[in-house]
């Protein structure tokens, strides 16, 4: 990176130039790098049906990757995720057990927690979600920080049904 600065005189005309020169072959190659790793982790998530998420309790704020609004069926570029509208797309027959596992972390100023519920996405399609995520915490004991993961399991979950019903129906063929 090159700049030229101009050496105004005392007359008001420039005499002449200042040359500053900058190597910044390490920021763009560490900036590439960078790239690479986004555009892989981003793959990754894809293919593996797999989001994270980054929520700060104060100020209160809330981030999600592409891969997870796309699982919860919602546009990234849409409205902002908020806690109250993550809530609103869990099933609501999970919606209160969910919200107690996070409550119960939090009180109990748990590092970790995991757990499975279903989620509901605007279509009214349901999925199976597996989530886990690890709490930080301040010297006062309040929550910090959640980062977390959260995976689409709801082809595993058809192909395990799949599985159990064709067993009960080959016990059955059995017992006949």
């Amino acid at each position: 990176e090159t700049n030229f600065i101009p050496d105004i005189g005392a007359n008001g005309e420039v005499s002449g130039f200042f040359v500053m020169s900058l190597d910044i072959t390490e920021r763009k190659r560490a900036e590439q790098e960078r790239e690479r790793t986004r555009v892989a982790l981003e793959a990754a998530q894809r293919l593996a049906h797999i989001g994270s998420f980054e929520r700060t309790f104060a100020p209160e704020a809330l981030y999600w990757t592409d891969e997870l609004y796309h699982i919860y069926g919602l546009d990234p570029n849409g409205t902002p995720i908020t806690s109250e509208l993550f809530l609103q797309h869990i099933h609501p027959s999970d919606r209160a057990r969910v919200q107690r596992v996070l409550d119960k972390a939090m009180r109990n100023r748990q590092r970790a927690y995991s757990l499975e519920y279903r989620a509901v996405r605007p279509d009214g399609e349901e999925r199976n979600i597996m989530a886990s995520g690890e709490f930080t915490y301040g010297a006062d004991g309040a929550p910090l920080t959640l980062v977390g993961s959260i995976q689409d399991i709801t082809a595993q979950k058809r192909i395990q049904a799949a599985l159990e019903r064709a067993k009960l129906d080959a016990e059955a063929a059995n017992r006949a």
